[in-house]
């Protein structure tokens, strides 16, 4: 809580320095040496002092915003009921279609991977997965191993109340699932992993924040099964030309750079759902991806990444 009632300080030093460091730099060392700091900000204009006053205000009113947000984040793994439907749908939609797929290798157990999956792992413990794998069971799918990979691994409590949560949707299913976590930069690769070896990739709110998105989509390509594999996603995006959301789109791009300060690198302004259907190739009906569905959708009570897009994409080879 420290950290997010901080932020607000941090973001009006940041507008400060950016704002008054030319100006009182310039005018600072025009001064004669012996003049002391205080004298040169005698040199500052009235202009410039709303410049500043403007500039700690908004830096203020942002970190506040974002801090508020973060805040409530912080109470709990429950987001609001726009974000969380989407993330069920695709995840449950992603499982059926690669499991329906007749090219499956049906003498291999069923393999799930969650880049991003978080130190609070929240889709297994918001129960996201539960309706994929009644499906999968109904189809006589037995075997089942779901990875989580990410940089921070979660604690040895957070893991055991996610495996409490896949041991009770699968008490009464024919179900063995194995469930492991990974330390691993999907960015980097996961070059132990071979191609195609996942039958289902799941990402949330995760390619915001790397440094290099093209390479991990790829990445996150090469790992998924070929010839019917699925990849499911939901990102916050950045407001596309076409829509009428031009408040939005200015404050994503006038706070960006904040937001990838505060943040760990989360990007507000990227076209996140655009670079996954160029890596996937699909875009049209030749390419060797396949779009199963897509959604944009504004999310309010998760400011300032309320933009956001889902899809499935199926990858035909």
């Amino acid at each position: 809580m420290i950290i997010l009632k901080a932020s607000s300080v941090f973001v009006a030093i940041f507008v400060i320095g950016s704002s008054f460091q030319s100006r009182f730099a310039a005018h600072a060392f025009s001064q004669p040496p012996n003049d002391s700091p205080l004298a040169a900000l005698s040199g500052i204009s009235r202009r410039d002092y709303w410049k500043i006053s403007l500039g700690v205000a908004g830096g203020v009113v942002y970190g506040k915003l974002v801090g508020d947000t973060l805040s409530r984040i912080a109470q709990g793994i429950e987001r609001p009921v726009q974000h969380e439907a989407r993330v069920e749908k695709v995840l449950t939609r992603a499982i059926f279609e690669s499991a329906s797929c007749k090219t499956r290798n049906s003498q291999q157990p069923f393999r799930i991977l969650e880049v991003g999956i978080g130190s609070d792992i929240r889709l297994i413990r918001r129960g996201f997965y539960k309706e994929g794998l009644v499906d999968l069971s109904n189809r006589g799918i037995s075997q089942v191993e779901l990875t989580g990979v990410d940089p921070i691994q979660p604690s040895k409590a957070t893991l055991e109340k996610a495996k409490d949560v896949l041991n009770q949707e699968t008490r009464d299913l024919s179900i063995h699932l194995q469930f492991d976590t990974e330390s691993g930069d999907i960015e980097a690769g996961l070059s132990d992993v071979p191609s195609g070896y996942f039958d289902v990739v799941v990402c949330v709110l995760t390619l915001c924040s790397v440094t290099n998105q093209q390479a991990a989509i790829r990445e996150i390509k090469r790992l998924v099964r070929p010839n019917g594999g699925t990849f499911a996603y939901v990102e916050h995006v950045a407001v596309n030309p076409d829509e009428p959301y031009r408040l939005l789109e200015w404050q994503q791009e006038l706070f960006d750079p904040l937001q990838q300060m505060l943040a760990d690198n989360c990007h507000l302004h990227r076209y996140t759902d655009d670079a996954i259907d160029k890596v996937f190739d699909a875009s049209d009906e030749y390419g060797t991806g396949v779009s199963l569905q897509q959604d944009r959708f504004l999310v309010d009570g998760m400011w300032p990444v309320t933009c956001q897009a889902s899809g499935v994409i199926q990858k035909k080879a």
